[in-house]
């Protein structure tokens, strides 16, 4: 009987909800929407950094690695600055560039989470918001979504309009991605994002491919604070990484314990990769020596863009014939962007070519 009456009163209420008026302009709840790093905003709480032990099959190989190089066993830590976010550094100052990058992309799946953060986050700029807005129409409707009533917003490019468009790749594997509907399950009280449905166009030369996209987010309650706990990305309904966060309490905040990153690796076996927290650092006492030297040595996210842009021109001059002016864009990314990963890739494909 119990049952059965939570039964009538959860129907009731969704019934309720269901009944209750969407606001006139849809597009106003994805501006009340939280910013994911506003989750992580404490009372008090600056800044915080904690080393990092990392756990799976990837430390045999970054073990490996590092002995066939002749250098120490990587040493990481992670950092968290107020409405900065999260930057995953190697502690280990004296290893090549290169190595760095290497290691770098071994955390894929970890960079993948932090990349999705910031595509969403980016999403609050003014001029991305007007513009979106600008150029699509909203279909908005109430939805059971794990049990509970929510809004779904789907907006649908007009027509001969795009959401968005970026080209990828260079020469004959240049693809051009177009955006034209994306879809979000938002929780009506706390606007949360539960799910987040991207419809694309992939262009190639040979031929367009359609792709689904879905980031799907499960949150838990730690006091009076809700807190990503899942994150699962989707392509074409097949999971391709699946984050989880466990999360303690330090100095009175709340802090990661660890993070586990499920993917596919390349021949297509389930991997894992577990981030493990300890001696946290909080506010003036954190030391951002590694952060900073990061930052200065790997440049900057435009300046790794930039440069990426210049390097693969100079590739696709190289594969032309056009070896002179190779020369020139790749010294030109040497000394314009000194301090990215491009730069030192660059020296090495400068001294491979003939005088």
């Amino acid at each position: 009987m119990r049952h059965l009456t939570s039964g009538i009163v959860l129907l009731l209420w969704g019934f309720a909800l269901s009944e209750a008026p969407i606001p006139d302009d849809p597009y106003n709840i994805l501006r009340d929407i939280p910013s994911f790093y506003d989750l992580f905003a404490q009372k008090g709480l600056s800044a915080y950094s904690a080393d990092v032990r990392i756990e799976g099959a990837v430390t045999k190989t970054l073990s490996d690695l590092a002995a066939e190089k002749g250098l120490s066993s990587p040493d990481f830590m992670e950092y968290y600055r107020e409405k900065e976010g999260f930057a995953f550094r190697l502690k280990n100052t004296n290893y090549p560039v290169l190595l760095k990058q290497i290691i770098s992309e071994m955390f894929t799946p970890v960079q993948v989470f932090d990349r999705v953060i910031s595509l969403i986050e980016s999403k609050r700029e003014l001029a991305w918001f007007q513009n979106f807005k600008a150029v699509t129409r909203v279909e908005a409707k109430w939805i059971q979504y794990q049990e509970t009533p929510h809004i779904k917003l789907v907006f649908v490019a007009r027509q001969g309009d795009l959401i968005e468009k970026r080209e990828e790749g260079e020469g004959t594997g240049k693809k051009t991605i177009e955006t034209n509907a994306m879809t979000f399950i938002v929780h009506p009280s706390t606007r949360l994002i539960k799910v987040l449905k991207v419809e694309q166009v992939e262009k190639s030369s040979s031929g367009e491919t359609k792709i689904e996209k879905k980031f799907l987010f499960d949150y838990k309650k730690f006091g009076a604070r809700w807190m990503p706990v899942e994150l699962r990305i989707e392509k074409n309904n097949v999971e391709e990484v699946k984050f989880q966060a466990v999360y303690t309490a330090a100095a009175n905040f709340t802090v990661y314990a660890e993070k586990i990153f499920s993917y596919a690796s390349p021949d297509g076996k389930p991997e894992q990769v577990k981030l493990v927290y300890s001696n946290y650092s909080f506010n003036k006492s954190v030391n951002f020596q590694y952060l900073d030297e990061g930052t200065a040595k790997n440049g900057s996210l435009s300046d790794e863009a930039g440069a990426e842009k210049l390097f693969s021109k100079g590739k696709e001059l190289i594969v032309n014939g056009k070896t002179s002016e190779a020369k020139s864009i790749l010294r030109k990314v040497i000394k314009e962007y000194a301090g990215t990963s491009y730069a030192e890739q660059a020296k090495t494909l400068l001294d491979g070519l003939p005088e």
